[in-house]
């Protein structure tokens, strides 16, 4: 009786610590901050510290201060292929990928997008 006593005691601090949030700094964001899109699709952070999010309405990058937004432009073509990303994805060497509607794009080298 005692042993379970104390095993419900030991779970129970230990589930009070697991549940508590860990500290930092927490800001949300939204079209009111700049965001392109409220509707997130992905999020992904490259090596250098930037958060990617991709939206219906663009590829926002965010620094910890201010967000840029990429889109398509059809007389730019240097910009995205199409608004809407589906997925991002980094990879070793540090290379952002954004998939769209109907395909996948390496941001960096497609276009030789400046992002």
């Amino acid at each position: 009786m005692r042993a379970t006593l104390v095993l419900l005691f030991v779970l129970a601090v230990g589930a009070r610590g697991w549940s508590e949030a860990p500290e930092g700094n927490f800001r949300h964001l939204s079209i009111e901050q700049g965001l392109s899109d409220g509707h997130l699709r992905t999020i992904v952070q490259d090596p250098r510290g930037f958060l990617w999010f991709g939206t219906i309405d663009g590829l926002n990058r965010y620094d910890g201060y201010e967000i840029r937004i990429f889109r398509h432009d059809p007389e730019n073509p240097r910009s995205l292929g199409a608004n809407f990303v589906r997925a991002l994805h980094v990879d070793r060497g540090g290379r952002l990928y954004h998939g769209r509607v109907a395909a996948l794009a390496d941001g960096a080298r497609e276009k030789g997008l400046q992002i």
